[in-house]
């Protein structure tokens, strides 16, 4: 498998060695523990995101383009999916160096 396909060209290059690295690293270590925290990950990130987006469509204040799903979506998108994969980062980080020993 070329690694440097996985990695993209715009990356600087102290970056882009450290993207391969951690490619390398994944693919090294159990792909199929990984593989299936990544997929209970997104299980868990789809049903957080419906139960947040109803949540919040179910407050009676709400105008316009704030009732509609794919602008509560996308609220979700910019506040919280980027702290649910900086925990994806931490959860993978610790699963490869408890697998290293």
């Amino acid at each position: 498998m070329n690694r440097n396909k996985l990695v993209p060209k715009v990356l600087s290059p102290s970056v882009k060695q450290n993207a391969l690295q951690l490619v390398s690293s994944l693919e090294r270590y159990e792909p199929k523990i990984v593989k299936l925290t990544i997929l209970i990950w997104c299980l868990i990130t789809i049903i957080y995101a419906y139960l947040y987006v109803t949540t919040v469509l179910g407050f009676p204040d709400l105008q316009d383009y704030e009732t509609e799903w794919r602008f509560q979506l996308l609220a979700f998108s910019i506040f919280r999916l980027p702290w649910v994969i900086l925990v994806l980062a931490i959860v993978l980080g610790l699963e490869i160096r408890f697998l290293k020993k």
